[in-house]
């Protein structure tokens, strides 16, 4: 056995020396001192000397002691034993305590010792390579790691995996590499596929990242990303049992846990116990699989070294059980021993128990132990696992499970921690698929390209496929059918074979069958007809996105029915079969899931929408249940229902095409008519729907032709539509909808001649913000090579010299190109991918408009990630282009389509260091680590980009880029730490502080520095992070919560008191101090905001504390700041209520406080005791009469207002409020009491009166007004009082209103009609305006009134009354001829919007007759400003009977 002998102090360095044993012994060497001598410093120096000479490897440790010296020496022992190891010429390995660790007093020398070790640290740190440590678990690692480099590079003998019988290794891992290395995919692969894929397990393996614990609930997919992706959850979308704010609030607390990679989870020193969590199909056992089959061929992640050497036992549980269950094991050693008996796949189990007993390091695999279906004997195999971790320390153990029915508590108890998958992410699943086609269409490299990139491009644009492409099972699917079938338009076969998987075949390949779960008469049909019954019930219950949940009794009562009429099974047994396939649907099929113990849903909505288009689909073709028109009548009624809408897309492809005709017909010309003249709320999903109807169906020249034309042209004036509008929605709902559809559909479409004509004689020209794009993309999309649509682009667009043309030339172009990439087989697609190269490296070097060239070098890094001109200018833009966004799009480009080109590494390197955008930066390092790792070289430049870039996100970039592509944990450590301390840019300090938080929150030195940055650094934000952090670790740590208590009690900076006491509120809530740390900020802070968040946290405190009362009683009173006396008044009242004192403090604020938010908090307090407390009635009237604020008067008034009993001083305040008060509000609060509380009308109405006739206040004569109007309408005198303020009021809202009242209550007159006229002739534009309109409204059967108007229109000089009398004219008296003349000739007014009105007017009113469909085509085609051609254009797309043929060319 290698021999190592340890040099250190004793009685200092006992723990570390205890630490450094234990290290030493799981690497099965001897270590020398420890078991020879006595726990002492005066240890025989003979001795010592001697086994010094003895050993293969000297480790020295030295703290601040420099050790006994013997009698005749002047050295210490320890450094005697350092001086012969040199001497011996041993190799030294050499640990210093670090010079900034906590170290005891008692354990540091003094005087002449002092030096002396020194002395000696400094020798040894200037002749060795040092580590430093700071606690005995570092110095553990350090020495666990020094030690096996050592020997690896010195040639002894390891003590790992041969230690073992070569042969018999050699035999094992080669049974290993049969058995597990080729991907088991004949559950996966659909039987009419032809070919038999070969594929390693290890070349296509991609990492995942994982989350430490299981997520709180169980939760459908659909809920997750909603949460995900828009960070809350609706009531709507939820039943009703189910509170949103509380699933975030999980789900939030979940994702809150930082996402880390799994290889960093399973190479980590301290993670020697893992369980891996995961749902059925995440890949659990191929994570598994993939360790045992990396260790077996010595090829393991650099992340994975700590594993080097370790011999992999991969036990598979069911088959362990199994074995048990017949008597042939009892132990994991018996079944390893059994495997290597019967097929190889173990170890005879007296050479592995010599190799255990002897220390030799394992990594135990133990996979699926859900699969041991019985909880009892479950829970019998997790204490088995945890019996053999103990038994055996120097062996790292892995476990996989479902999440579903596991149960952590023995394994949790014994040490072991708990992480589970994550979904793939859309980096991952890229990798994935870009390995998958490489090798499964290895010998033609472009068309795996093409068929990657098809599906890459379903995923984008089909929400249903990205949500399944998380799962790796069903990626896997996903890419086994995309290899065959063109996607989505071939999904319905995809869900199809996807369900059929998890129904049927997953658990039977896998030789699962859990009979408490199976029924038994139950085949895969009957299990698709359940999930077709409750698919289609669920969907039907109309709740829109909520309809992905059941109750658990309704569930369940769907699948009895189904028992009962399929097999006349009775009631209870029929029960007892629904319950055991809900059990089977949820834990083995993975195709339900349940939140609470009464709530189910489908775990991906997808399935919900298969099955339920599947159960349509039988009741209309094959039980004939459901009617041609009623299926008609399904897509009418629920076209606009996102819920239903890949339902309805699935069956208008499942149906026959001459049925599918209709339903596109349908889509396009019956629903959603007649289209709006301004944007459409909601966008015009009926043609989106149709668009992709039709991209369903495989037939399109038969009953669809006809159908699809027309869909096509309604598409083409959708595009006009949206020439002169901005309507963001259609714009998108185009862009994200109807063209990925379209691109399936391609040049097939029928009567694409119609878009392509319509393009060529006006659309190139019709220039519109980003429908240019979508229309130039469409062309693309549509046209064929041979059309030269390019040629359009290029030579119309992009000569324009307009930005949006220029922009809509790449866009073509780049969709050309992908088109013609995609075809790798057609001469003629290549050419035109020539010609687009070509015409977009000309935009990316030479366009003017930044926009323009990004877009460009975007496209070309896209659609030519092979070609060398590409690569060329690409690397011109990266260290041209003025625009930092375009060096940016080009450095991505280089990283992700030329990172094997020559020079691309080189260039990367130097825009990670020179660019002066932090952006560029950032890019080329990930670019760097996501392509380079590993290299010694560039780890070198990423360590100094580190430690100087002056950019945080970069920082942040390099840390993890080094941390996971080069495995420079420590380094990035140590540089960060460096960082944290002396950096002088706060932003920069924060960010490191956070990063060393999140990833290397455990490590000793970290969490000493960020308890250093909580006591000491002059940045709020960096004490925030860190204490966050060290919370995140250790949330009852009190040394934190004294140095927070600290910083608040003395640091000068309020800023640093408001971050730490805030995370002592939200983080020490109960600690016993805090409370007494509350009150003194309360009442001694200078800083109002420290005392306003005292003050919350205090009232959190009411009831516990008794100190709390009294000291948010005297801030009410005395604070200097009125946020904190509001709300320490809204504490009191909430928390102790209404008791004397609080009324007493109430009351004195109420009349005395500055603040109006202070009074009218207390005013709106003392309310309810108007009628029980007189003085409070005393002081309500005071407020209500006296207080300068409106809003207290009108609480005070209100309060008074609402007292039963009678009493003169209230009917007297109330009286004087209705006579004299300001404000409007008061004046109507304080009028409509009196008349309540049963006062004499005629005091009211001579109140009102006075009020309409001499108050300076038009709100106030406004609302005296309406109070007369519904008081006292019906009365004479109210009529004069209304004309009169017709006649002469200035205030424009007054003079409508009073209008509208004598029309509507008192009917119209001949004099109601002469004032009016008067007023809209007043030199008042404003009341012109109102005199115009009322005129319009009630008196537009009066010639002369009719005369007026159109005078108004044509000549008024206020432009708002020519439009206000055009529009009362369009609504009003448009049927007459000479009204329709004026809209005609106010389409040529000077000013813009007059003649939109015109033309909206002429465009609804008149829009069958052929005249003003002659004259928008003129204006179209004619008018001298491109934007009001663009406005008549639109108009023709909504008059009735638009078609595009009506629209002129443009020249």
């Amino acid at each position: 056995m290698t021999k190592v002998y340890v040099s250190a102090t004793f009685r200092d360095l006992q723990d570390c020396r205890s630490a450094v044993q234990l290290a030493l012994r799981r690497l099965r060497v001897e270590d020398m001192a420890m078991e020879s001598y006595v726990a002492e410093d005066r240890r025989p120096l003979e001795k010592c000397l001697a086994d010094v000479t003895e050993c293969e490897v000297y480790v020295g440790i030295f703290a601040w002691r420099y050790g006994f010296v013997p009698a005749g020496y002047d050295k210490s022992i320890t450094e005697l034993e350092y001086r012969e190891a040199m001497a011996a010429g041993k190799p030294c390995l050499i640990f210093l305590l670090d010079e900034d660790a906590p170290w005891p007093r008692t354990f540091i020398d003094r005087g002449a010792d002092a030096d002396k070790i020194e002395s000696l640290r400094a020798e040894l740190a200037a002749r060795h390579t040092c580590s430093a440590f700071t606690n005995p678990n570092d110095l553990a690692a350090l020495v666990t790691a020094a030690v096996a480099n050592c020997l690896a590079e010195s040639g002894v003998p390891a003590h790992g995996v041969h230690a073992l019988n070569q042969d018999t290794v050699r035999r094992y891992f080669d049974r290993l590499r049969q058995h597990y290395g080729v991907l088991d995919l004949d559950a996966l692969t659909p039987a009419q596929t032809e070919d038999y894929l070969r594929i390693q397990l290890t070349s296509v393996f991609v990492e995942q990242s994982v989350r430490e614990d299981p997520p709180p609930v169980e939760l459908p997919r659909e809920w997750l990303q909603r949460m995900q992706a828009e960070g809350h959850i609706g009531t709507e979308d939820v039943p009703e049992e189910v509170d949103p704010a509380e699933l975030v609030h999980l789900h939030d607390a979940y994702r809150a846990k930082p996402l880390r990679r799994l290889f960093d989870v399973l190479g980590a020193p301290d993670e020697r116990t893992v369980v891996l969590l995961g749902d059925p199909g995440a890949g659990k056992s191929t994570v598994a699989r993939y360790l045992a089959l990396s260790l077996a061929e010595s090829r393991t992640d650099e992340r994975l070294a700590v594993l080097t050497g370790h011999l992999p036992l991969l036990i598979e549980l069911r088959s362990f059980v199994t074995l048990v269950a017949e008597g042939r094991c009892q132990s994991f050693l018996d079944y390893l021993d059994h495997r290597a008996a019967v097929d190889g796949l173990g170890i005879d189990r007296t050479a592995l128990q010599q190799h255990l007993s002897r220390g030799h390091p394992v990594v135990a695999i133990f996979d699926g132990l859900d699969e041991v279906f019985d909880r009892r004997r479950r829970e019998e195999v997790a204490s088995q696992i945890a019996s053999f971790a103990a038994d055996h320390p120097q062996a790292r153990v892995i476990v996989t499970s479902r999440i579903i029915g596991y149960s952590r508590r023995i394994l949790t108890d014994v040490g072991f921690t708990h992480f589970t998958l994550q979904d793939l992410d859309d980096q991952q699943i890229d990798e994935f698929l870009t390995i998958w086609y490489q090798l499964a269409i290895h010998d033609r490299p472009e068309d795996a390209q093409a068929r990657q990139a098809r599906l890459l491009d379903a995923m984008r644009h089909s929400h249903a496929i990205r949500e399944l492409a998380g799962s790796p099972l069903l990626l896997t699917i996903l890419a086994i059918i995309g290899k065959h079938q063109t996607l989505p338009r071939e999904r319905w076969r995809l869900y199809d074979h996807a369900t059929t998987v998890l129904v049927e075949q997953w658990d039977v390949n896998r030789h699962l069958h859990d009979r408490s779960m199976d029924p038994g008469f139950i085949d895969a049909e009957d299990k698709k007809e359940l999930l077709r019954r409750l698919a289609y019930r669920m969907q039907a219950a109309e709740r829109g996105l909520a309809v992905n949940y059941i109750a658990a009794e309704k569930l369940s009562e769907v699948f009895e029915r189904y028992l009962v009429e399929r097999y006349q099974r009775d009631p209870a047994t029929a029960r007892r079969a629904a319950h055991q396939m809900i059990a089977q649907f949820r834990e083995r099929n993975f195709i339900l899931s349940r939140y609470g113990p009464r709530l189910y849903g489908f775990v991906h909505r997808t399935f919900l929408e298969f099955f339920c288009a599947d159960a349509l689909l039988v009741r209309f073709q094959h039980d004939q249940e459901l009617t041609f028109e009623e299926l008609k009548e399904l897509f009418r009624q629920h076209w606009a229902d996102l819920s239903w809408r890949e339902v309805l897309r699935l069956l208008a492809g499942a149906v026959h095409e001459k049925h599918s005709a209709q339903l596109i017909h349908l889509l396009t010309r019956e629903v959603n008519q007649p289209w709006p003249p301004a944007g459409f709320a909601p966008p015009p999903w009926n043609l989106a729907l149709a668009t992709q109807c039709l991209a369903e169906v495989r037939n399109l020249y038969s009953d669809v032709a006809a159908p699809a034309e027309a869909l096509l042209r309604q598409i083409i004036l959708l595009l006009e539509h949206c020439v002169a509008i901005d309507d963001r929605e259609t714009a998108g709902l185009i862009e994200e909808e109807i063209l990925p559809a379209a691109k399936a559909i391609g040049p097939n479409w029928p009567g694409r001649e119609a878009y392509l004509s319509w393009y060529r004689r006006r659309g190139v020209r019709v220039i519109w913000s980003s429908v240019s794009a979508h229309a130039a993309r469409l062309a693309a999309m549509l046209s064929t090579p041979a059309e030269r649509i390019d040629d359009l682009f290029d030579e119309v667009l992009g000569t324009m010299g307009e930005s949006p043309a220029a922009y809509a030339s790449v866009a073509g172009l780049a969709e050309v190109a992908q088109l013609a990439n995609a075809a790798v087989d057609s001469p003629a697609h290549q050419a035109a991918a020539a010609r687009a190269r070509t015409r977009l490296v000309k935009r990316a070097r030479d366009d003017g408009h930044a926009s323009v060239r990004l877009a460009a070098v975007q496209a070309l890094g896209e659609r030519f990630g092979a070609d060398q001109r590409t690569l060329e200018l690409l690397v011109e833009r990266a260290r041209a282009d003025g625009y930092a966004g375009v060096r940016l799009a080009a450095v991505q480009a280089l990283g992700e389509r030329f990172h094997g080109q020559p020079g691309v590494r080189e260039l990367l390197r130097e825009r990670a260091s020179a660019d002066e955008r932090p952006s560029v930066r950032r890019a080329a390092v990930q670019a760097l680590g996501d392509y380079y790792g590993g290299t010694v070289e560039l780890r070198a430049e990423l360590l100094e980009c580190l430690r100087g870039d002056r950019d945080a996100e970069v920082v942040q970039t390099a840390a993890l880029v080094l941390m996971e592509r080069f495995g420079a944990t420590r380094p990035v450590r140590d540089i960060l730490i460096a960082r944290a301390n002396e950096d002088r840019d706060a932003v920069l300090r924060r960010t490191t502080v956070r990063l060393l938080g999140e990833r290397l929150g455990a490590d000793p030195q970290v969490r000493t520095l960020l308890l250093d940055r909580v006591g000491t650094d002059r940045e709020a934000g960096v004490l925030w992070a860190a204490g966050q952090a060290l919370v995140h670790r250790a949330s009852s740590d009190t040394r934190l919560c004294d140095l927070l208590g600290e910083r608040v009690r003395t640091d000068a900076d309020e800023a640093i008191r408001r971050a730490a006491l805030r995370l002592l509120v939200e983080c020490f809530r109960q600690h016993a101090s805090l409370g007494e740390l509350l009150i003194r900020c309360a009442r001694r802070d200078r800083d109002a905001d420290v005392r306003l968040l005292a003050a919350r946290a205090l009232a959190d405190r009411l009831g516990i504390d008794p100190v709390v009362a009294p000291t948010l009683s005297e801030m009410a009173r005395g604070d200097g700041d009125s946020r904190v006396r509001l709300v320490a008044v809204q504490s009191l009242v909430d928390r102790v209520g209404m008791d004397p004192s609080v009324c007493d403090l109430l009351a004195g604020l109420a009349r005395g406080d500055d603040d109006a938010a202070v009074r009218l908090a207390s005013v709106s307090a003392l309310a309810d005791l108007v009628g029980s407390d007189a003085r409070v009635r005393l002081l309500l009237i005071e407020c209500a009469r006296d207080d300068n604020d409106s809003k207290v008067r009108l609480a005070a008034t209100q309060a008074i207002a609402r007292e039963a009993q009678s009493h003169a001083d209230v009917h007297g305040v109330l009286v004087d409020r209705a006579r004299r008060d300001p404000d409007a509000a008061v004046f109507t609060e304080a009028v409509t009491a009196m008349l309540r509380r049963g006062g004499p009308d005629g005091r009211a109405f001579q109140l009102l009166d006075e009020r309409v006739r001499d108050d300076s206040n038009a709100r106030i004569r406004l609302a005296a007004v309406q109070l007369l109007v519904e008081r006292f309408g019906a009365e004479p005198e109210v009529r004069g009082i209304l004309l009169d303020r017709v006649r002469s009021d200035p205030d424009t809202d007054l003079v409508r209103a009073a209008a509208v009242a004598l029309a509507t209550h008192l009917g119209t007159d001949g004099e109601q009609c002469e004032v009016l006229v008067k007023r809209a002739n007043s030199d008042d534009a404003l009341i012109r305006v109102a005199g115009v309109w009322t005129l319009g409204e009630y008196f537009g059967a009066d010639r002369v009134v009719r005369d007026l108007l159109i005078e108004k229109a044509r000549h008024d000089p206020d432009l708002a009354v020519r439009r206000e009398a055009l529009r009362v004219l369009g609504e009003h008296l448009a049927e007459l001829p000479e009204v329709r003349e004026l809209f005609v000739e106010r389409v040529s007014d000077h000013d813009w919007s007059v003649r939109a009105a015109a033309v909206l007017v002429l465009g609804t009113r008149f829009g069958t007759d052929e005249r003003t469909r002659a004259l928008l085509v003129d204006l179209a085609r004619d008018d001298p400003d491109p934007g009001f051609r663009r406005l008549a254009g639109q108009a023709l797309t909504w008059l009735p009977g638009a078609d595009p043929d009506h629209l002129p060319d443009l020249a």
